[in-house]
C-alpha cells in the first residue's frame, strides 16, 4: 500500500498526542499570538478585547480536534463496509488506497483563499485602505484570521465529503439484504457525525453574540443546506437500491403465496422453505414492507436530533447566564 497524503488539518493530529491536546495547543497558540499583537500595538489586555477574537481562537482548535475524530469515524465505517463486500483482496486494497489518499490540490484551495480574501477585505482591509487606522497590525491579524478560518472550514468539509463519497461508492459492492440493512449503517453514521463539525462551529458563534432568531444573518443561511448535504452525500442512491430490493422480494413472496415454490427459492428465505405456509409468507411480506428505506436506527436518529439542538441549548444557557449576571450586578 502506497503512502497516502493527508491535508494539513489532519497532519496536525497525525501524531502520538491525543487530538484534544493538539486542538487545545492550537487555540493556545493563537491566544498567545493575539497577546503578542496587543503588546506590539500597545493595546490593553482586557477580557472584552480578547472576546472579540474568541470565535477564531476556539474554532481553530475545535476544527483541528474534530477533523481527526470525524476522519477516524469515517475510516472505521469504511473498513466495516469493506468487510461486508465479496471483493478479492487486491480489489479491497485498491479501495483502501483510494480512501486513504486525501490530498487536496492547490487549485482547489484557491477557492477558500479567494472567498476568505474577499471576506477579509469587506470586513477589515477596506477600512485600512479608506483611511488612517490606529492599530494596523491588529487589523492585518484580524484579516488573516478570516482567511485561515475559511481555509480550515473548506479543507475539513472537502475531506469529509470525499470520505463519504468513497464510502457510498464502496457500498454499491454490498448486496442489499432486506433483513439486515444495518450493514449500511456506517453510511448514515458518517453523515450524522460529520454534522458535528458544523454544529460545533455554529455553536461557538454564540460567544460572539449571534442572535439565532435572526434568520437573515448570513452566518446562519448555509447551516441547513450544509447539514442536508452532509446527510445526503453518503446515502446517495442507497434508498433506491433498498426500494428495488424490497420490490423484488415482495414479487417473489407473492408468487410463493400463489403456490410458486420455485420462485421462493430465489428469495431471502429461499434456503428455509421447509414447513413454510401462506400465513408465514404473509407475515414475512409485512416485515419486508415495514423495512425502512434508509439505514437508520433509534440511537443514530437520537444523536442526529441531539446534535441539531446543541446550538439552541447553548444559546438558551448563554441567555440565562447573561440575565443572572445582569441581575447580580444591578
Amino acid at each position: 500500500m502506497r503512502k497516502a497524503k493527508q491535508p494539513f488539518l489532519l497532519r496536525l493530529t497525525n501524531v502520538s498526542s491525543p487530538a484534544w491536546l493538539v486542538g487545545l495547543l492550537t487555540s493556545t497558540f493563537f491566544f498567545l499570538l493575539q497577546a503578542l499583537v496587543f503588546e506590539l500595538e500597545g493595546i490593553q489586555h482586557t477580557f472584552a478585547l480578547y472576546s472579540t477574537t474568541a470565535y477564531f481562537t476556539f474554532t481553530t482548535g475545535y476544527l483541528v480536534f474534530i477533523a481527526r475524530i470525524i476522519n477516524s469515524n469515517h475510516e472505521k465505517g469504511f473498513l466495516k463496509l469493506l468487510s461486508w463486500t465479496q471483493l478479492a483482496e487486491d480489489q479491497k486494497n485498491s479501495f483502501l488506497d483510494e480512501f486513504y489518499e486525501q490530498r487536496l490540490s492547490w487549485k482547489e484551495m484557491l477557492i477558500p483563499l479567494a472567498i476568505g480574501s474577499i471576506h477579509a477585505y469587506l470586513a477589515v482591509f477596506r477600512w485600512m485602505l479608506d483611511g488612517d487606522i490606529n492599530y494596523p497590525i491588529m487589523y492585518v491579524y484580524r484579516g488573516i484570521q478570516i482567511i485561515i478560518i475559511w481555509l480550515m472550514i473548506w479543507q475539513s468539509t472537502s475531506t469529509y465529503l470525499r470520505n463519504m463519497t468513497k464510502m457510498n461508492i464502496l457500498s454499491r459492492e454490498i448486496e442489499i439484504d432486506i433483513l439486515n440493512t444495518d450493514r449500511l449503517m456506517p453510511l448514515t453514521s458518517a453523515g450524522v457525525i460529520s454534522i458535528l463539525a458544523f454544529i460545533g462551529a455554529y455553536t461557538l458563534l454564540f460567544i460572539q453574540g449571534l442572535d439565532p432568531t435572526d434568520l437573515s444573518n448570513p452566518a446562519l443561511l448555509p447551516l441547513i443546506p450544509s447539514i442536508l448535504w452532509m446527510v445526503i452525500t453518503p446515502l446517495k442512491g442507497v434508498r433506491n437500491r433498498i426500494i428495488s430490493a424490497k420490490e423484488k422480494e415482495i414479487a417473489l413472496i407473492e408468487k410463493g403465496i400463489e403456490g410458486d415454490k420455485e420462485a421462493l427459492k430465489q428469495s431471502r428465505i429461499g434456503k428455509n422453505l421447509e414447513n413454510i405456509n401462506v400465513v408465514d409468507l404473509m407475515t414475512y411480506k409485512r416485515l419486508v414492507n415495514s423495512t425502512l428505506e434508509i439505514p437508520v436506527n433509534i440511537p443514530t436518529a437520537s444523536r442526529f436530533v441531539f446534535y441539531l439542538v446543541i446550538p439552541f441549548l447553548t444559546w438558551v444557557a448563554a441567555s440565562v447566564v447573561d440575565k443572572v449576571i445582569d441581575y447580580l450586578i444591578s
